[in-house]
């Protein structure tokens, strides 16, 4: 399961919330959750299952890998990276895996709203190697250093990646500064061999995106490799009925058949 939570911003009523999201969390029972935006870790959680980073927008919050089935063992991004990745992802594999290559699993809140000198420091700071594999333009570079930091640690392997990445296709229809251009990063992932299983069962996105009335955005998505894909057996927008008191994105819940380490 894929959430944003709601609690980037102090005083948010989300926050308030935060402890019945974690007990609504609880009662869907994933094996593992991707969680962004989140306030505080419920002491009742073994810290071996969980590994986060923290991120600052106008508050301090956390992206979090959370498993229930086991503990995690945290991947670290390459020195070139880490910088730039900026808390955008948090890599992570089970630690008792027997697989020569665990699955690994990535939470992702890739960055909105920082200034635009922000973006260009961090970028200009990556190697001319790495950010010559980028695109120069500053609205989408970010999801490449993110399949980059995955792509290493993969290395050919299993890989399930989960979160909000501010990212829909709409978006190249309704900015036209084409800030984010949407289609060009969905096709980076693509070619990188990422793969979104929620179109294998659905026509188009579904809406997560809560915040505003017109706002029809699916933000949160699953990117897995092919044998994943090939043994996922759903991918479906969670719809709470009490959504609007927990946070401003509905979950997103995967299936995956079990198969061999």
């Amino acid at each position: 399961m894929t959430w944003n939570m709601g609690c980037a911003f102090q005083g948010s009523k989300y926050r308030r919330a935060h402890g019945e999201a974690w007990n609504r969390l609880e009662e869907l029972d994933p094996d593992v959750a991707f969680l962004q935006e989140v306030s505080h870790i419920p002491e009742s959680i073994d810290t071996a299952r969980v590994v986060s980073a923290r991120r600052n927008q106008d508050g301090t919050y956390q992206t979090v890998v959370y498993s229930r089935r086991g503990s995690l063992r945290r991947l670290m991004p390459s020195p070139v990276l880490a910088p730039a990745l900026m808390g955008q992802a948090v890599l992570a594999e089970p630690a008792n895996s027997s697989s020569t290559k665990p699955i690994v699993l990535a939470s992702v809140h890739t960055v909105t709203g920082h200034p635009q000198a922000v973006m260009e420091l961090a970028f200009e700071a990556l190697p001319p190697d790495v950010k010559a594999r980028f695109p120069g333009d500053r609205g989408s570079w970010n999801a490449h250093v993110i399949l980059e930091a995955v792509a290493q640690s993969t290395s050919g392997g299993r890989f399930i990646v989960g979160g909000d990445f501010n990212l829909a296709w709409r978006f190249d229809e309704t900015d036209k500064s084409r800030r984010y251009w949407a289609s060009d990063q969905f096709r980076a992932m693509r070619d990188k061999g990422w793969l979104r299983p929620h179109l294998k069962f659905h026509a188009g996105e579904e809406r997560t995106l809560f915040r505003r009335e017109n706002e029809f955005f699916q933000l949160d998505h699953f990117f897995v490799d092919q044998d994943t894909y090939d043994n996922s057996t759903s991918c479906d927008v969670l719809h709470l009925e009490d959504q609007d008191r927990l946070s401003d994105h509905a979950p997103l819940m995967l299936t995956v058949a079990d198969t061999p380490a």
